[in-house]
């Protein structure tokens, strides 16, 4: 098991922080990561996501990923399907993820834009590019399930899970 979060960890941490100095440290899955900095595009910034890797749901979906988010194929629409495929235990477990009831669930609308990120009520930020990217992208009423700060964010669109996002951790001020 830790072998398969330390390869969905180096998979999705590769967007985790974009332009933030970023740490990943959860006790649940006993692992510290550092991850390193890149420049983070402000918001609004047009940019689809550089979809690298494909994986297989155990129900038969086909997700795909840049790194920092995960969406099923059938809504990315990838204009081909990426040539690296993740392992099926991979897709196992970010489904269990996806099953997750949060104790956060949180409409497109209840999001609030500051510190270069998407907020929740709770202070978890989300990557502005990824919204801006669902909200050009998804047909339907988008909502987001969070656990906290270093757990995947579910993304639901018409309350079915269709994929997760990592969060972005800011720095403290």
């Amino acid at each position: 098991m830790r072998n398969t979060f330390l390869l969905m960890l180096l998979i999705m941490g590769n967007g985790l922080t974009p332009g933030l100095q970023a740490r990943h440290d959860s006790s649940r899955w006993g692992l510290r990561a550092e991850m390193g900095q890149s420049k983070f595009p402000p918001p609004g910034l047009t940019r689809e996501p550089q979809w690298n890797h494909l994986l297989t749901l155990p129900d038969g979906r086909t997700m795909v990923t840049d790194g920092g988010i995960m969406l099923d194929a059938a809504i990315a629409k990838p204009a081909s399907p990426p040539s690296t495929v993740l392992p099926a235990e991979i897709g196992k477990r970010y489904a269990d993820i996806m099953a997750s009831k949060y104790p956060e669930e949180v409409a497109l609308s209840g999001l609030s834009l500051r510190d270069r990120a998407y907020m929740t009520s709770s202070g978890i930020g989300i990557n502005p590019n990824y919204i801006d990217y669902l909200k050009r992208t998804v047909a339907g009423a988008i909502r987001f399930r969070v656990n906290g700060s270093l757990d995947p964010i579910v993304i639901l669109v018409n309350d079915t899970p269709v994929g997760v996002v990592m969060p972005l951790m800011l720095p403290k001020n």
